[in-house]
């Protein structure tokens, strides 16, 4: 979802979206999470391990249904709001 408020100043645009994020190196479930990717040959194909990307394959669906499922219990939703104020050049 996204809104945008205009001003003489300039606007506000305000971004709300939900988003899937893995455990970090340091959480609970990161080694199940290593292991079933390794497991389903992506490990070896990547120069790092980027939860971003692997949150954004894993969110437009492009893993192979298996590996999708066993992902889905290391899978959460955390919601993500951004603000962007932009200035009228005047």
């Amino acid at each position: 979802k996204k809104k945008t408020l205009y001003t003489k100043g300039g606007s506000v645009t305000v971004s709300v979206k939900n988003r899937t994020v893995f455990p970090k190196s340091d959480q609970p479930g990161r080694k199940e999470l290593e292991a079933a990717v390794k497991a389903a040959g992506y490990l070896d194909k990547v120069q790092s391990f980027d939860l971003l990307k692997l949150a954004e394959a894993y969110d437009n669906q492009r893993l192979p249904g298996e590996l999708q499922e066993k992902l889905k219990p290391l899978a959460r939703t955390d919601r993500q709001i951004r603000i962007f104020v932009n200035e009228s050049a005047t």
